[in-house]
Formats: structure tokens, sequence, C-alpha cells
């Protein structure tokens, strides 16, 4: 639109009427009289009009320049999405692997406690530990048992989080992540310039930056304004 408003602007209009003439009324007898009278009748007409704004003061320009920063600005702002969405699902892929290596260690801890209190309780029936010993053992196991539902807990959520932020219904690949895996490393990072060349490449503020492109064009449109146009 802004830049069809540079260029001519035509219009093209056309009607058509077909009238009827009643023979019953006074006018309608005097011509009916009349010898080759037709009753009938047609008209039509077509208009053609062109005109063209000379951008004289450059309103027109900065409005295009205004339209453009702001198509920059979406475009920006649409990376910046896609790569939010990307990093919190790789996010929560990571979390996920770190909860079911804790979950794993969790259960393994379990595992030796029990046996640990197995243990303890063998010694106490043979008189070689004391009471307290057992006691010890058996909250130590309980405090590592209450640790597993919390973990399962947190690991359905993560995998639930992890469906939805790849649009699916949460549990469709919950038969793919069932099987614990390493939890990714971050691979190395090459040349990245500056830190004034990262921060030109960030999309929110390339978003901003357009944003005010795209304002600072917009005063231009606002002062042609004050100027006539030429048509």
């Amino acid at each position: 639109m802004a830049n069809a408003a540079l260029l001519p602007s035509g219009n093209v209009g056309g009607q058509a009427a077909r009238v009827y003439q009643s023979v019953e009324t006074p006018l309608g007898r005097v011509l009916n009289s009349t010898p080759g009278f037709d009753r009938y009748g047609n008209a039509y007409e077509a208009n053609v009009s062109a005109s063209w704004e000379l951008d004289l003061f450059g309103g027109l320009r900065r409005g295009r320049e205004a339209a453009l920063a702001e198509y920059q600005a979406s475009e920006a702002g649409a990376a910046a999405t896609r790569l939010a969405v990307a990093a919190q699902t790789a996010d929560i892929y990571i979390s996920v692997r770190g909860l079911q290596a804790r979950l794993n260690v969790a259960r393994r801890q379990v595992q030796t406690q029990q046996e640990l209190l197995s243990t303890i309780n063998l010694l106490y029936g043979k008189g070689l530990a004391a009471e307290l010993q057992v006691r010890q053992a058996e909250g130590a196991l309980a405090q590592v048992r209450a640790t597993v539902p919390l973990l399962e807990a947190a690991l359905d959520a993560a995998m639930n989080a992890l469906d939805v932020m790849l649009g699916s219904p949460p549990g469709t690949h919950r038969a793919e992540l069932v099987e614990a895996g390493d939890i990714p490393v971050a691979p190395q990072l090459g040349a990245t310039g500056s830190p004034g060349d990262l921060l030109r490449r960030r999309p929110d503020l390339i978003v901003a930056e357009r944003r005010l492109a795209a304002s600072n064009a917009r005063i231009g449109v606002a002062i042609a304004e004050y100027y006539p146009s030429s048509p």
C-alpha cells in the first residue's frame, strides 16, 4: 500500500439504464401517436479518471520508509519468537534428562538404604547394633523414599511441557523419552565477533531499532502534512 501511494491511481466507472414509457400518461398518449415511437429507451455512460499525487514534500516516501521499517520489525519479532520457543524447548528437554538422572540416583539410594537397614537389623538382632542405629537407618530410608514421588511428578510435568512446546497433546512423546538419556552438552561456540556484533544480531534489539526507525519516518510524514499536496 505504501508503494502504491507513490504511483498514479485511476478510476473506471460505468452505468446502464433501460426506461419504459407508459402510454397511459398524457405524455405517453402524445408520444404514442407519433409515427415510429419506441416505448423503450437505453442509456449508457462510462467514466474514466486518473490522478497522481506528486510527492513534493516527501510525505509519501517517508510513509514508505515507515511501512518498510515496521515490516522489518515484524520479521525480527517472528525470529525472536522462534528463538524463544527453540530455547525454551531445549531447556525443558535438558530438564527432562536431568530429572531422569536424579530419579535414577534417588532410586539407587533407596535400594542402598534398604540394604543398609537390613544389615543393621541383622546386627541389632544379634546384639551388635544399638536401636538408635536402626531408627537412624529407617529415617534415612524414609527421607530418600520421599524424594522419589516429587521427582516423578516433576518429570511428568516436564514431559507434558515439552509436548506443549512441540505443539502436541501431552503424552505424545513420552514413549520416546521413557528411557533415561545423557544430559546434552552445549556445543562449542565458534567466532561470534565482538559484544557489539552480538547485540546487533539480537532479534529483540532489531525489533526496537526498526520500530524507532518507523517512528522517525512517521515524523517526516507528519511534517509533510503541514504543506499542501499536489494531485
